[in-house]
């Protein structure tokens, strides 16, 4: 990933910036995925898109999409920006 990475997170328009704040932001999450469907992935190019369900043990599932960019189109690109449009079920 690349240093400078941006998670936009739209539902919550939050922004978190750099690989020290998402890393962070991923393990102060309390909840955890008991399982995660994947329902398609597109790429092209530099750009990149991932859609599907994810199942907490709480029983309250997740549908996300999330749009990648990366630095390049070659294998050598790092991940630059992520938008996600997250739905609770």
């Amino acid at each position: 990933m690349n240093p400078s990475a941006v998670w936009l997170k739209v539902a919550s328009n939050e922004a978190l910036t750099g690989v020290e704040q998402i890393i962070g932001k991923l393990k102060d999450s309390k909840e955890k995925p008991s399982e995660i469907t994947i329902l398609s992935v597109i790429t092209h190019g530099k750009f990149a898109s991932i859609d599907g369900v994810v199942n907490y043990s709480n029983g309250k599932p997740l549908s996300f999409c999330d749009v990648f960019t990366f630095t390049s189109a070659s294998n050598k690109g790092v991940v630059k920006e992520v938008r996600s449009y997250h739905i609770r079920n």
